[in-house]
């Protein structure tokens, strides 16, 4: 049993550290691993025999205390901010540790971490203190023999002066998002798409962006680890506009998504104003892919029954998609348009759309990052047109196939969700998914039926709570897909 402990103990330390790639960090020497107490404060390198260990005879095993230990921490992932030149920190975060007897918080609990003493120190009380930047790596927290690793990044502080347009080279970007050339210089980052956007790091109270559109589009910001957005507003002019303010005096990160459809507007960033700023850390490896139609895009979602769609009331990051992707906290992008059939009933159908960066810029996408998983939800829309077209329906089967094939030709070993009938089926439809399904015989290409159907908010469209449930229930099953922890 003390074996098992041990060798639980020792990967988790193997495992404790990987080097961003993209930063060109390759070549590093193998980590060396230190295990801190918060009790005692002491410090060493940990080889596999030297991990962090009860003593000899178990408490529980001699009878002493046999109490169920938990422990848990405020957040999985933490960003720390060193000066690039001489590795002086400048932002430190605190792992904020519970410990929990028989599911009874434990206020004299105490706690011991397995981290890399190349890229980070522990002080008693949690601070976790960076010694590099770029690079990310690993913390496990232990209490007894309960246990919970959690994320680190360490990245660079830029020039206090470096503000404005500069800082588009350090942001990342979420969406099919693209960037095009300034006539003054630096560049425009385009957000078309519902969900597309930036997330930065800034040091103050309140950050500012230049902004400019194609017609009127809102976007909604999302502070720190929050998955239910802060603000909302609505970008109708080109000028300077306050994403966030009253803020504590501190390091943020904070998400600035589209939530309307590219059909109503493009939004274009030119900038950011705040105190400091820090690049970016890197986001997650995972990519997930939504597809879809008004279901998709939170048709009227701020509305009830019996309201009409407006721009005001729908909110794409009140659908399931967004809020099964903020579930996971993946990398993500949504293709999405009200009124899209497969192939049908429009001079850009989804066929056409998933093709392109978008219909601003109609260049052809290069998937260069093939996502993990993607969900396909359409077939609303074309059995409404099969209803004044129907000698379309024998032809849906091969459109479909035609749509499917090209996912997988661009995604060659993503899982591909296809969802219909979440607001009403016709078998037409189920049949003509089925059917092309089936033609594809690709064991990870499948037919997910398990969603309630829900026609009660506006005009007909899914309801909020509804589209929430959806949301958890998505977020579940693309869990159990790629092995993700809950």
């Amino acid at each position: 049993m003390w074996l098992k402990q041990k060798t639980i103990r020792f990967w988790a330390a193997l495992l404790a550290t990987i080097s961003f790639a993209t930063l060109g960090l390759g070549g590093c020497a193998l980590p060396f691993f230190n295990t801190s107490s918060s009790e005692s404060g002491m410090q060493g390198e940990a080889s596999q025999d030297e991990s962090p260990e009860l003593s000899e005879e178990s408490s529980w095993e001699s009878g002493e205390d046999t109490r169920q230990k938990s422990v848990t921490v405020s957040k999985k992932k933490y960003v720390l901010v060193a000066n690039e030149g001489n590795n002086a920190p400048v932002r430190c975060e605190k792992l904020d540790a519970k410990g929990y007897l028989d599911g009874e918080f434990d206020p004299d609990a105490t706690f011991e971490y397995v981290y890399d003493t190349n890229y980070l120190s522990i002080e008693e009380d949690g601070t976790m203190i960076p010694k590099l930047t770029g690079v990310k790596t690993f913390v496990t927290v232990w209490y007894g023999d309960a246990s919970v690793r959690v994320e680190v990044f360490l990245t660079k502080l830029l020039t206090n002066g470096e503000s404005g347009n500069e800082m588009l080279s350090y942001v990342q970007t979420y969406g099919r998002t693209y960037t095009k050339p300034r006539v003054e210089g630096g560049v425009s980052l385009y957000a078309d798409h519902i969900g597309s956007g930036v997330e930065i790091l800034f040091y103050g109270t309140s950050l500012k962006a230049d902004l400019s559109r194609n017609g009127n589009g809102y976007l909604c910001v999302f502070v720190d680890d929050e998955t239910e957005y802060s603000k909302r507003f609505l970008v109708d002019g080109d000028k300077e506009y306050t994403v966030i303010d009253g803020l504590e005096e501190g390091w943020h990160t904070v998400k600035i998504l589209k939530s309307s459809e590219y059909c109503d507007s493009q939004i274009i960033v030119e900038g950011f104003y705040a105190d400091q700023f820090a690049a970016m850390p890197k986001k997650s490896e995972i990519l997930v892919e939504f597809v879809g139609d008004s279901i998709t895009t939170g048709f009227g979602s701020l509305g009830v029954s019996g309201d009409e769609w407006s721009l005001e009331n729908s909110d794409g990051c009140l659908a399931y998609a967004f809020r099964a992707a903020m579930e996971l906290d993946v990398d993500f992008s949504i293709i999405a348009k009200r009124g899209i059939c497969v192939k049908a009933n429009s001079d850009q159908p989804m066929n056409d759309v998933y093709k392109m960066i978008s219909p601003y810029n109609p260049e052809a996408y290069e998937f260069a990052k093939p996502a993990d998983v993607v969900v396909v939800n359409l077939g609303t829309n074309d059995a409404d047109y099969v209803t004044s077209n129907l000698t379309y329906a024998s032809v849906l089967p091969d459109d479909y196939y035609e749509f499917l094939s090209y996912v997988r030709e661009k995604n060659p070993n993503a899982y591909v969700i296809c969802i219909y009938g979440m607001i009403r089926k016709a078998p037409l439809v189920t049949d003509a998914l089925t059917s092309a399904i089936e033609r594809l015989n690709d064991p990870k290409i499948y037919y997910m039926d398990e969603f309630t159907p829900s026609d009660s908010g506006v005009e007909g469209h899914p309801s909020t709570a509804m589209q929430k449930r959806w949301g958890k229930d998505l977020a579940a099953e693309i869990r159990g897909l790629l092995g993700l922890e809950g």
